[in-house]
Formats: C-alpha cells, structure tokens, sequence
C-alpha cells in the first residue's frame, strides 16, 4: 500500500476498488534536493503527495530582483500550483524542493477519472481542498501581524519541526521579513526598535 492510500484511509476508509484505482493512479516520484518540480510559464498537469521532505513554492515579478516564498509544503502535504493545474494555465510561480522529495503524482485526467468513477472519492478530494484552503490562510493571518517578532513566532509555532531544515532566505521571505532579521530573532539578538 502506497503513503496515499494509507493517508486517505485515515481520513475515510475506502473500498477496495478505489484503493486499487488509487495505487494506479498516483504514480511515485523521486526528486532530489533544490530541483524544480514546476516552473513559471509551465503548464501544471498534476498534482503532488508530499510523502517524505520539504517543499516551497515562489513568485518572482518582473520588476523584482528577489524571489517570495509563498508556500513551505512538508511531508504528508498535497502540492498544486492551483490555477495552472485546474484553469489550465501557465504556472505563475515555482516550486522547488529543499530536501530530497519522495512523491506520488496524479494527472488531472486521472482525478477526474477517479471522481467520475468513484463518486466516494469526492469526499477525499474536497479533504486535500481542505488542506490547501488552511494552509494558505495559515499565512494570510501570520502575515497581517505588523510586528516580525510576532510573525516568527506563528512561523515557529507552524512549522517548529521542520524550520531548521528551511534555508534562512525562504523562511525569511515566507514570513515577510528580512533574513537579517529573521536571524536575529532565531538567535535571540533582535531588537524591536530597529527593525521590522
């Protein structure tokens, strides 16, 4: 039994079929440390299960030197860049692991074949909808506090066991904040009067 069918038992027990369907479907993938799983202007024509690492997702405009980190994904997390894989356009971001990533991907043809003919499967799906909607609003609300300690301590808070294998310049970013001051709040030595 493949990482998926395990995770979705847990959510709602299957029947065999669709765990049979399932263990077709998602197809595993190995991708090594800081190499792209989807670049901008790429067309997303699957989605991810993050079985083992650590993930990110950025944006880069054009009249911006530096990247943003708009997403951190960690093992047993789904992967999608959203309005490429469901509205068929080209990716506007890119995703890229931080670690060695063990993956299963599934096509947007074998979704809607699983919906189409496993009508319980829709429950499953709407529970990864479920966990991309959280996640982003889990950023949302970190970014809307106007001071960086605070920010640091929802990101800690989010992502305690998985931070010190982050690169300081992507949780910096993720957290909407300088890497000289996300740093100095890591190591203790920020001060509030000089920096946001």
């Amino acid at each position: 039994m493949n990482p998926v069918t395990a995770l979705l038992n847990q959510v709602r027990p299957m029947s065999k079929e669709l765990e049979a369907a399932i263990e077709k479907a998602f197809e595993p993938k190995t991708v090594r440390k800081n190499k792209s799983i989807l670049k901008e202007g790429q067309y997303s024509k699957e989605l991810w299960y993050l079985a083992k690492g650590i993930a990110h997702s950025s944006i880069q405009f054009a009249d911006e030197e530096k990247e943003t980190t708009t997403r951190i994904m960690m093992s047993n997390y789904f992967i999608v860049s959203v309005l490429s894989y469901y509205r068929g356009t080209p990716a506007a971001e890119y995703i890229e692991t931080l670690t060695d990533c063990e993956l299963y991907c599934l096509s947007r043809e074998n979704q809607l074949k699983l919906q189409e003919d496993f009508p319980e499967f829709n429950y499953h799906i709407a529970k990864i909808y479920e966990q991309y909607i959280c996640n982003v609003s889990l950023r949302e609300l970190m970014l809307r506090h106007p001071k960086a300690e605070h920010r640091y301590e929802f990101f800690v808070k989010a992502y305690g066991k998985i931070a010190n294998e982050i690169p300081t310049k992507y949780a910096a970013s993720f957290a909407g904040m300088s890497r000289s001051t996300f740093s100095d709040l890591k190591n203790g030595s920020y001060n509030s009067s000089g920096k946001k």
